[in-house]
């Protein structure tokens, strides 16, 4: 990322472990490349009952980021139990 972003920029589309400002790469860019700057976004999936922003701040989750974007829930149903395996 460093040589490759340092004239036009770069993204990393990661996990939101190798995302984290405390231990993960924008701790190793900002120490490989002093003055450098970056940003990091955790895209967060909304928990069933919990719509206050407040409640995803807890030291058990992932981790601290710049920002957090906040994503609908997805489906808790198995995608896979729809489809019928032929009886043989």
């Amino acid at each position: 990322m460093l040589t490759a972003g340092a004239t036009d920029g770069a993204i990393l589309i990661a996990g939101g472990g190798h995302a984290r400002l405390d231990r993960a790469v924008p701790r190793y860019l900002a120490a490989a490349a002093p003055g450098s700057s970056s940003v990091s976004i955790s895209l967060r999936e909304v928990r069933h009952g919990q719509t206050d922003p407040a409640s995803y701040a807890a030291p058990s989750d992932e981790g601290p980021f710049d920002y957090v974007w906040f994503t609908p829930r997805g489906s808790d149903e198995d995608p896979c139990a729809s489809f019928h395996h032929p009886k043989q």
